[in-house]
C-alpha cells in the first residue's frame, strides 16, 4: 500500500539523519569540536543567501501585486470621472455675471465669451384704459338692469356681475375691484368742461402677460340650461357632479339621489354666488345657470364610489351673449388708452 511506503521511506530518512550525527559525532569525539552544530551552521550559511534572494523575489512580486491593484483602482476612479465628462456641454461652459441686480444673465451652450451691454429704452408700465364719459357718478346704466362684464386677462375670460341696484359708473367700479382679478378700477372727475366728466380709468399689472380686454353684455342674451338624469344607488359611496362631491346610500332609488345632487349644488352656487336655479322631476334635473356665467362646460359626472349610480348631463338650452351696453359699443381694448 502507499501508505507503507510512505512511512517507510520517512523511516529510512530519519534514520540516516540520526546515523550521520551520529558519525559527525564521533569524528569530532576528543577535538571539542561540536562537528554536528559546525555543519548545521555552515548548511545555514550556505542556504541564506539564497533564501534571502527568494524572499526579495517573493516581496518584490507581493509589492507589484499590490502595486497594479492600486493602479486599476485608480483607473476606475478616472473612468467614472470621465464618463461623467462624456457631453462636451459639461466641459465647454461659460460663467456669466451681471453688474446690475436688474439684469440676470444665464450663459447657454452656445454662448461665445465676449462683453455685452443692455441698455434700457422704456420701463414696462401697467396697461391702461379710459372709459367714455358719464354724466354722474350714480348714472343710471343698462336702464337699471343687471349687466355683465366680460374681463379676459392674458386670454383667460372672467365674468363680473354688476346687478341692476348698482347699475351706475361707480357700482361698475365696485364690482371690477371686488372681483379681484388682476384689474383695478377707478372713477374719476376730470371736470373737464363737459357734459360726461366722469370717467372709469382701468389700470393692469405689469408685464406683457397681464394684458386685458374688457366687453359688456347687457344681460338680453339667453341663459344656459342643462338636463341631468340620474340613477338609483346599488352601494353607499360618493358620486360627484359638476366637481361638487355627493354621498349616497345602498338603496337610494333615482329621486333620493337625485334630491341629495340637487340640495349639494344649490349649496355650492349659494355659496358662490352663481345664482342658479335647479328644478327636479323624479331622477332629472334641470339646472338653470345664470347669465353672468356665460357659456359653461357641460357638468361632468363620476362614480368614484363604485356606488352604481349611473349620470349623464346634456345642453338643452345653449347659451347666447346679450348685447354690449349701449355706453360701451366697443370692447375696452378699443377703447382710448390713457394718456402717459
Amino acid at each position: 500500500m502507499a501508505l507503507s511506503t510512505e512511512s517507510s521511506t520517512s523511516a529510512a530518512t530519519a534514520t540516516s539523519k540520526a546515523a550521520a550525527r551520529s558519525v559527525m559525532t564521533k569524528l569530532g569525539t576528543g577535538s571539542g569540536v561540536d562537528t554536528a552544530s559546525l555543519a548545521e551552521s555552515l548548511v545555514e550559511a550556505e542556504k541564506a543567501p539564497r533564501k534571502n534572494m527568494l524572499d526579495a523575489a517573493i516581496q518584490r512580486g507581493e509589492n507589484r501585486i499590490a502595486g497594479y491593484s492600486a493602479m486599476l483602482l485608480n483607473l476606475d476612479t478616472i473612468r467614472t470621472a470621465f464618463r461623467a465628462l462624456d457631453d462636451p456641454a459639461d466641459v465647454n461652459t461659460l460663467q456669466s455675471s451681471s453688474s446690475s441686480t436688474a439684469v440676470g444673465v444665464t450663459a447657454g451652450t452656445s454662448a461665445t465669451t465676449g462683453a455685452h451691454s443692455i441698455e434700457v429704452l422704456q420701463l414696462a408700465k401697467p396697461q391702461k384704459r379710459v372709459s367714455a364719459g358719464f354724466a354722474a357718478a350714480d348714472t343710471r346704466l343698462n336702464g337699471g338692469q343687471e349687466f355683465y362684464l366680460r374681463l379676459a386677462v392674458n386670454g383667460t375670460n372672467q365674468n363680473v356681475r354688476v346687478s341692476g341696484a348698482n347699475a351706475t359708473p361707480q357700482g361698475m367700479v365696485n364690482a371690477i375691484n371686488n372681483a379681484k382679478l388682476g384689474v383695478s378700477a377707478q372713477l374719476v372727475n376730470t371736470n373737464d368742461g363737459t357734459a360726461n366728466p366722469f370717467k372709469i380709468v382701468l389700470t393692469g399689472t405689469e408685464g406683457a402677460q397681464n394684458a386685458f380686454t374688457l366687453s359688456t353684455d347687457d344681460g338680453s342674451g339667453t341663459a344656459e340650461v342643462q338636463s341631468l338624469s340620474l340613477g338609483a344607488a346599488a352601494r353607499a359611496g360618493n358620486i360627484t357632479v359638476g366637481g361638487v362631491t355627493v354621498a349616497g346610500n345602498a338603496g337610494d332609488t333615482a329621486a333620493i339621489v337625485a334630491t341629495k345632487v340637487k340640495a349639494a349644488l344649490e349649496a355650492d352656487s349659494d355659496k358662490k354666488g352663481l345664482g342658479r336655479t335647479i328644478s327636479q322631476a323624479g331622477g332629472q334635473l334641470t339646472i338653470n345657470f345664470s347669465k353672468f356665467e356665460g357659456d359653461v362646460a357641460t357638468l361632468a359626472f363620476a362614480d368614484g364610489g363604485n356606488t352604481g349610480v349611473t349620470g349623464s348631463a346634456s345642453v338643452t338650452t345653449a347659451y347666447a351673449a346679450g348685447a354690449r351696453a349701449a355706453w360701451c359699443r366697443s370692447p375696452c381694448n378699443g377703447c382710448r388708452r390713457a394718456p402717459g
